[in-house]
């Protein structure tokens, strides 16, 4: 089971977009919500009863995220804009793994991942892995973002540089949480 963790003070937007990307391609996954260690093993638990194909949780956790070691992840999206000295995520990947950052966040300077990382940037940032290029409101929002290097999927095919499009009834506020749900996309092999 592909396990996907999203932490961050505004990372709702993400969760939505990723469930509803699951369930137009029809991949069955558990989401939830958690704020303890014991709570991630019980929906680790029934995702696996369930027989999800993907395990997605929203934590909860705004400190301390080094103690959350009841699951190591496969992707982890860090959508933070909190100044924080360090933070140490290797507690919580896997040994090979994708982590998904905001490139314009301050926090991203100072993450420690762990050596088999495989770091994705999302931003408004042109030095971004995945940039935004534009960002049309009106009754649905219609993002447009570049991927500027290859990136490997989680079952090893490689997806080559190109712009990605999505429409959703989102704000723009929340456009970078929106492109880290479309690297996900990409990551598991769901069409965007």
């Amino acid at each position: 089971m592909l396990k996907i963790g999203i932490l961050g003070e505004e990372k709702g937007i993400a969760a939505i977009v990723i469930k509803e990307l699951l369930k137009k391609n029809a991949v069955k996954f558990f989401f939830a919500e958690v704020k303890s260690a014991e709570e991630i093993n019980e929906s680790f638990m029934e995702a696996v009863l369930k027989k999800s194909k993907i395990l997605i949780l929203d934590i909860n956790v705004y400190e301390d995220y080094e103690n959350l070691m009841a699951l190591r992840f496969d992707i982890l999206l860090f959508l933070t804009n909190e100044k924080k000295n360090q933070v140490t995520l290797s507690a919580l990947l896997k040994e090979k793994n994708y982590l998904i950052v905001d490139s314009d966040s301050y926090s991203v300077k100072k993450i420690i991942a762990t050596e088999g990382s495989k770091v994705i940037t999302c931003g408004f940032n042109t030095r971004a892995c995945v940039s935004v290029s534009s960002v049309e409101m009106k009754l649905t929002s219609q993002i447009q973002c570049c991927l500027q290097r290859t990136i490997e999927t989680i079952d090893g095919r490689e997806v080559e540089p190109r712009e990605i499009k999505y429409a959703g009834k989102y704000y723009e506020k929340n456009v970078v949480n929106i492109v880290a749900a479309l690297v996900v996309a990409i990551i598991t092999g769901v069409n965007v």
